[in-house]
């Protein structure tokens, strides 16, 4: 863990280069600010100049090549005076490898695989009460027809498995007819 602050922003589809300097503005200031592009560049760079931060950029596969120079930009001018994290899907690595300059000051690759065996068991135990109190033979079977290892996909059984379970019998852990609801609503936010 770390003692230096943290933002995070989320990339939606194709982003310009000034809605990304808005949205890590925003993160670090609180609220959207007016001007032209070089004005909110100049006020993210000395926002993490003055207070550097560790900058989060999920589903950053949907950056382009302007949205990716734009970063590094801001990113060159601090003196990499932050840590930087490009966060994303599959296609991730392949959008951050498009653009040479910025693939070279890649410090490290980190890529995450499905969670399985004993390592699944250990991981749910650590990141809620709610999973520790819930039978081994569940747990697998939530895995086995639902979330594969995949670790989002944990976070939203836990979501709906905390709701499901408030009405039942065992309400601080996942039983088998909670486990029936659970699927069947999960298959229905899937459609």
């Amino acid at each position: 863990a770390s003692a230096m602050p943290w933002v995070w922003i989320q990339i939606g589809p194709a982003p310009r280069p000034k809605e990304v300097t808005s949205r890590l503005l925003k993160a670090l200031v609180g609220s959207f600010q007016k001007g032209a592009l070089y004005e909110l560049t100049d006020q993210v760079i000395a926002e993490l100049t003055a207070s550097p931060h560790i900058v989060v950029i999920d589903e950053a596969q949907n950056l382009d090549k302007d949205g990716l120079d734009q970063i590094r930009l801001v990113h060159d001018v601090t003196n990499d005076g932050f840590p930087l994290f490009f966060v994303g899907g599959i296609s991730c690595a392949q959008t951050i490898a498009s653009d040479p300059q910025l693939e070279d000051r890649v410090g490290g690759w980190c890529r995450f695989e499905p969670i399985t065996g004993a390592e699944l068991f250990t991981t749910l135990d650590v990141y809620h009460p709610f999973f520790a109190a819930t039978d081994r033979h569940i747990i697998a079977e939530l895995d086995r027809q639902y979330a594969n290892g995949i670790f989002r996909r944990w976070s939203r059984i836990l979501k709906n498995g905390l709701q499901l379970a408030a009405g039942s019998t065992t309400p601080d852990r996942i039983n088998p007819q909670v486990v029936r609801a659970l699927l069947a609503t999960l298959q229905r936010e899937q459609q």
